[in-house]
């Protein structure tokens, strides 16, 4: 089991039930393929508008791609790096930053997507993302529902 972020106190009568940790490379892989439909985009965007002007297509010049690389660079090199927070789930608890905590008792509905829980509670929305086995995070986290 991962370390305990230091965020995370326990209350009395209150156990430790699973430290989930996201994954890198299901973020990157997310984000190389978000970034892939982008340009794609991009390019049948350029093309239709200089066949909309009737004039030769030209593609992305070296001009437009260096000005991206300029403007997003920093950006993405932030999200490569960038630290990503670990979940901590408790016997009442799903802990998801130093200042965010739901109580399991108000979890109304999970979904799992991919590589993503889906948590709905009466007010508000709640995703844990970049997950490498989703469907065990939502079991894990029924289970302890359930108890």
């Amino acid at each position: 089991m991962p370390a305990l972020p230091a965020y995370v106190t326990l209350q009395p009568g209150e156990g430790l039930r699973a430290i989930i940790a996201q994954d890198r490379q299901v973020q990157l892989l997310t984000d190389g393929i978000l970034t892939s439909v982008g340009l794609m985009l991009a390019m049948m965007l350029k093309t239709a508008l200089d066949g909309g002007l009737q004039r030769e297509l030209s593609g992305l010049g070296s001009g437009m791609l260096t000005t991206f690389v300029f403007l997003a660079g920093p950006l993405v090199i932030q999200r490569i790096f960038g630290a990503r927070p670990a979940y901590a789930l408790t016997t009442h608890r799903l802990i998801l930053a130093e200042d965010d905590v739901i109580e399991l008792r108000q979890i109304r509905r999970i979904r799992v997507w991919l590589t993503s829980v889906s948590l709905q509670t009466e007010t508000r929305r709640v995703s844990l993302q970049h997950l490498p086995n989703a469907p065990a995070v939502a079991r894990l986290i029924r289970d302890t529902l359930t108890r």
